[in-house]
């Protein structure tokens, strides 16, 4: 018995042992695996702050994130859109509105033969002097003429003269019946003409040459950038007559007559009305004959305004960048890598520069740094889409 119990006793003592190495060890692999700074927390060590490196204390520190956005490249202060010359013509163009080569007109007892001539008016504001002619080779009896049923012509005279139809009478189909008096009591008689060349002329305006459409382009830069702007032409004409009108991108921007020969004064106009892209600049006049000449419209842009951007440098910082245990970066992110982006970078008067498609710029900027405040500039030479500006630590 005592033996057994002697055995026993010593088989738990080893089990305990066994376990409790097991333990020590799951503990020590623990210990091995865990970060160092927490590593070193745990095991109490007393210099683990002091021998840390620079940039172990400093690394990932963001010391500057701005979003530009959108930096426009202005080259210029003034660009001037230089307009091709228009003609404005209202002179209108004779037009038969219908004809009748020869014709015969008679009335008698038993019979009646008018002339009748139907004609359009179309678009009627754009005619003026409308006149119904004809040539009488023989005839007797009194002739009559009606228009759309209203006498305008009796005479037995065989000496026919033009005449001018009243517009106000008009309509856009139209009937003009030529006819001849009865003969009377002679029943075996009868009254007749012989009409040769019966027509109706008008003067057509013709409306096409009344308008005249230029369009120019405007950058988006230009756009964006622009402070006012001013139209200026120089009518070539005879007589004014008529008001000219100018419209931008269906936006009326001059109405008035003219002077003859002598240029326009600068017309202002809103920069609202002038787009990014193509724009339509249209001139019209309701009378008279104009050549719209020397025609421009000068922009003003608003001066460039380059982003200036302010970080902070404490001393212990700034004593490891300069020993170069702790690096500091510049990075810019674009929206794509389609459009060449350049620019100069000024960091505290020292330049730098951008020249790339890439979305993505770097820079490590340790040797253009100060302690205390910095300051980073941007020139663009291009128009920038910026997303991100940052100055770290690593």
């Amino acid at each position: 018995m005592n033996k057994n119990k002697q055995k026993k006793g010593q088989s738990t003592a080893g089990s305990a042992a066994t376990l409790l190495a097991i333990i020590a060890g799951l503990i020590l692999l623990y210990i091995l695996f865990l970060p160092p700074q927490e590593r070193e927390e745990l095991l109490g060590s007393s210099n683990a702050s002091t021998q840390a490196s620079g940039e172990e204390a400093h690394g990932n520190e963001t010391l500057l994130l701005e979003h530009p956005g959108v930096i426009e490249y202005v080259a210029e202060t003034e660009v001037i859109h230089n307009i091709p010359s228009v003609n404005l013509r209202t002179e209108p163009v004779s037009k038969i509105l219908k004809k009748v080569l020869s014709a015969e007109v008679k009335r008698s007892w038993f019979s009646r033969e008018d002339l009748t001539i139907n004609f359009k008016a179309e678009d009627l504001k754009n005619l003026q002097n409308i006149v119904f002619s004809m040539n009488i080779i023989k005839g007797r009896g009194e002739l009559t003429i009606t228009l759309n049923g209203e006498k305008i012509y009796s005479s037995d005279s065989k000496l026919f003269q033009p005449i001018t139809l009243d517009k106000g009478s008009l309509a856009e189909d139209n009937v003009i019946v030529v006819s001849v008096s009865p003969p009377g009591w002679a029943f075996w008689l009868s009254n007749k003409y012989e009409i040769k060349d019966a027509q109706v002329i008008a003067e057509v305006i013709d409306t096409s040459l009344q308008e005249s459409k230029n369009t120019f382009i405007v950058s988006s830069s230009e756009k964006n950038s622009l402070k006012e702007a001013f139209l200026r032409f120089y009518p070539s004409c005879d007589k004014a007559i008529g008001k000219v009108v100018v419209s931008l991108n269906n936006h009326e921007i001059y109405s008035a007559v003219p002077d003859c020969n002598v240029a326009n004064p600068s017309i202002q106009i809103s920069p609202q009305y002038i787009l990014s892209g193509e724009n339509l600049l249209v001139f019209k006049t309701e009378k008279g004959n104009y050549l719209i000449d020397q025609i421009s419209i000068k922009a003003k842009l608003k001066e460039s305004t380059n982003p200036t951007y302010f970080f902070n440098i404490e001393e212990d910082v700034y004593n490891d960048i300069i020993n170069n245990s702790t690096k500091i970066n510049l990075t810019m992110e674009f929206v794509d890598d389609l459009e060449k982006k350049e620019a100069k970078i000024v960091i505290n008067g020292y330049e730098t520069g951008i020249n790339q498609y890439e979305r993505i710029y770097t820079k490590r900027i340790n040797a253009y740094v100060r302690k205390g405040n910095n300051a980073v500039e941007i020139i663009p030479k291009t128009t920038l889409k910026i997303l991100e500006l940052k100055v770290f630590l690593w």
